[in-house]
């Protein structure tokens, strides 16, 4: 479908990751921001010095029509939940979970607002989050395809420090179920107003 994620929700992916772990058929991820050194060496350092205490996910860009990305036709009416924020956000989320690893680190909750600022992008295409981890440490995660500002960081803070990346594909299969829920459930609290959900899938 061109889709990054597994599939289009938590339920039909988690059924795809069940039936992969049979061995038949053969399930493949193409993310691969796990292993993009920008990520994969930041959060290395992160896992050093303790505890998350807080982080702050922000990537703002504006998708125009005119673009290569959004060009396809599935994108301009998706059928996802998220439409471009889930096609592109799945990379974002596992750059923000492979921050937040460990059993105190995963997210465990979430409270969201989505809003759809360009007519172009449906259904929405801003999110802003606010994320438990298990251990009590909140922070954000902020994603629009429709704004003029622009930011790419991620920035996390630890007991004994700090790590931030800035600037400018293999993975298994319940960490890409994970991404996806990860998002999933940041877009179902804002068709809520903000309420509170759990997360169930983090690893």
């Amino acid at each position: 479908s061109g889709s990054n994620t597994t599939a289009g929700n938590i339920t039909t992916a988690a059924s795809n990751t069940t039936t992969a772990s049979t061995g038949r058929p053969t399930l493949s991820i193409a993310e691969n921001v796990r292993f993009v050194p920008r990520f994969a060496f930041p959060a290395q350092q992160a896992a050093r010095l303790g505890r998350v205490t807080h982080f702050s996910v922000k990537v703002m860009s504006l998708m125009p029509p005119s673009s290569k990305w959004f060009a396809t036709p599935w994108r301009q009416t998706p059928a996802y939940q998220g439409g471009f924020l889930l096609d592109g956000g799945v990379h974002h989320a596992a750059a923000a979970r492979l921050f937040l690893c460990g059993p105190d680190n995963r997210p465990a909750s979430v409270r969201a607002f989505t809003d759809r600022v360009r007519d172009f992008l449906p259904p929405i295409d801003t999110v802003t989050a606010i994320v438990r981890t298990a251990s009590g440490a909140t922070g954000t995660f902020q994603h629009s395809a429709g704004t003029l500002m622009e930011a790419f960081e991620w920035e996390v803070a630890c007991e004994r420090g700090t790590v931030r990346s800035a600037g400018e594909t293999v993975t298994a299969p319940e960490e890409a179920l994970a991404d996806l829920e990860f998002l999933e459930k940041m877009f179902r609290s804002g068709e809520q107003d903000g309420a509170l959900l759990e997360y169930e899938l983090q690893l």
